[in-house]
């Protein structure tokens, strides 16, 4: 969905690179937005970016569930050592943030 920057919010997810008017990538796709990122775009004087459509969490409340770690690392060499490191880190942390407290 591509919106003007003065709709966008922190915690959105970006669906494409935010890229300069140099061809420079400031932010990569499947970021979540923060009020830093946002004043970054705006410095760059970009109008328009292009966020995921933010959709209702099961139970109505609250925004959806983060990516799951293979999308987050869709652009990365997901052989190399240290990306399957970080992926194992990242599903961890998922799975003990998700768990449902007994």
């Amino acid at each position: 969905m591509n919106i003007d920057i003065t709709q966008a919010q922190s915690g959105m997810s970006l669906n494409r690179d935010v890229i300069d008017r140099r061809g420079h990538v400031l932010l990569r796709s499947g970021v979540a937005l923060t009020e830093r990122h946002l004043d970054l775009i705006r410095a760059h004087g970009i109008e328009r970016i292009d966020v995921a459509a933010r959709l209702p969490a099961a139970n109505g409340s609250g925004p959806t569930q983060a990516p799951p770690p293979e999308q987050l690392f869709r652009n990365l060499d997901l052989q190399h050592p240290l990306v399957r490191e970080l992926l194992r880190l990242c599903a961890i942390r998922r799975a003990q943030t998700t768990a449902t407290p007994s």
